[in-house]
């Protein structure tokens, strides 16, 4: 399966489509666990969105599925907005336009790879830092969607 079609990738992507359709305060946690699984949360305005977790060792069971299908980037959206109440739909549609331009950067600059904020060997978010495969790394996000974090 090719990078481009792996389920954290499509995820990933949904939260751009979701940041181009004007939810800029949809935003993601994105982490390695102890078992080897990449993790993610995603967060609306700062705050993790307990229905919209999603680890890799669930394959293609993304945030907002009712089944495993394999999905693009504009299904994956769909879905995570359609869990949305409406009093979430309108904060989520709050500008941020500096973590929007911050997101597609650290995508473009993952590649391949995903993001983390931290692994069982380094926590790369206490060193104001976002791991992005190999050693190299990216700066932390603008504004305070890791208020609860750090």
């Amino acid at each position: 399966m090719s990078p481009a079609s792996r389920p954290e990738h499509v995820l990933l992507r949904a939260i751009r489509v979701l940041h181009e359709r004007g939810a800029h305060r949809i935003q993601v946690v994105p982490y390695f666990y102890a078992t080897g699984h990449w993790r993610c949360s995603i967060l609306l305005d700062g705050h993790p969105l307990d229905a919209l977790r999603y680890t890799n060792g669930m394959g293609w069971h993304l945030p907002g599925l009712e089944t495993e299908a394999v999905v693009d980037a504009e299904q994956e959206a769909d879905a995570i907005w359609a869990t949305l109440t409406p009093d979430q739909r309108e904060a989520a549609v709050r500008p941020d336009p500096a973590y929007v331009a911050w997101f597609v950067a650290l995508l473009d600059a993952c590649g391949d790879s995903v993001p983390a904020l931290w692994d069982d060997h380094q926590n790369y978010l206490r060193e104001g830092q976002v791991w992005i495969g190999g050693d190299a790394t990216f700066p932390l996000p603008p504004g305070d969607s890791l208020r609860g974090y750090l």
